[in-house]
């Protein structure tokens, strides 16, 4: 998923991009002045320390940001960059984006993997706060409990317009409100070849679940959160693929056959050599799930 700025992962472009989800969702906030940051209560997860030191939180990026190890060589047992999903600059280990004169040819040891996705969260923690402060008041970040900080520092990371993407979501995480909260967190994209539109936009469905599971499915009932989604594939072999053949209806298009059978046009287009998106009744469609 790092698929804002994000500077990271998702953080100069890219799904982080998926951006365009601002469009989406989610109403601008029109000054916010007026707008406090909420004391903790029972809906509010106390978390001690640095929320970027979290092991739990840091877990749970992982699994978000690269839970298949795509880059991981279990045999040199090293991270190298990696095609990002959302195009753009090569991804390293854990969303991190490939920045002007970085150099990982060589690879990085997941000791230092771990390191790096700590210090990229740093930086989104640092702009989560700028960006928090400067629409509600300087000290307002800091008020926040740990918990909510770091579904903040998640949204900055992942997005390249960072808060400034989700401000509907933002201010119910100030203010503390869960209704607000579950009614805005879930991020979109634009499948490839479809218009800059509102209605082509859909859910970028494991990064929602993952962050429901982690931050919003246990508010207000004053236990921990548990992260419960299973990882999809964390070994380095390529997954398995079942492959379907489709004949192709009128009325069809190739991006209306990749959503009803779970893939992409361009994975479709490639599986079958297509040159173009023009596809004709009778034709008949190698699909691989």
């Amino acid at each position: 998923m790092k698929f804002e700025e994000l500077t990271l992962s998702l953080t100069e472009e890219g799904w982080r991009d998926v951006a365009a989800a601002a469009m989406l969702g989610i109403g601008a906030l029109k000054g916010g002045g007026d707008v406090k940051a909420a004391e903790p209560t029972a809906i509010t997860q106390q978390i001690a320390g640095n929320p970027i030191q979290d092991s739990s939180f840091i877990e749970y990026i992982k699994g978000a940001e690269n839970s298949i190890k795509s880059g991981w060589d279990k045999n040199l047992k090293k991270w190298f960059p990696h095609k990002s999903a959302e195009g753009g600059k090569k991804t390293l280990a854990y969303g991190h984006k490939l920045k002007p004169g970085e150099d990982f040819s060589r690879g990085i040891t997941d000791q230092e993997a771990h390191n790096l996705l700590q210090s990229d969260l740093k930086i989104a923690d640092d702009k989560a706060k700028r960006q928090v402060d400067t629409k509600y008041g300087e000290g307002t970040y800091d008020k926040l409990d740990n918990k909510r900080k770091q579904t903040l520092i998640d949204f900055t990371y992942n997005l390249r317009g960072g808060l400034d993407t989700f401000p509907t979501f933002t201010k119910g995480v100030v203010t503390n409100n869960p209704e607000i909260m579950k009614r805005e967190y879930q991020r979109k994209y634009l499948p490839a070849g479809k218009a800059d539109k509102k209605e082509n936009y859909l859910p970028v469905e494991d990064r929602n679940n993952r962050f429901k599971a982690f931050f919003l499915d246990n508010l207000g009932k004053n236990q921990p959160v548990q992260y419960k989604l299973p990882i999809k594939n964390t070994s380095t072999e390529k997954p398995q693929q079942n492959t379907i053949s489709y004949k192709v209806k009128s009325g069809d298009s190739l991006w209306k056959i990749a959503k009803n059978h779970g893939t992409t046009v361009e994975k479709v287009k490639k599986d079958n050599s297509l040159k173009s998106d023009t596809i004709h009744p009778g034709n008949v469609l190698k699909i691989n799930k």
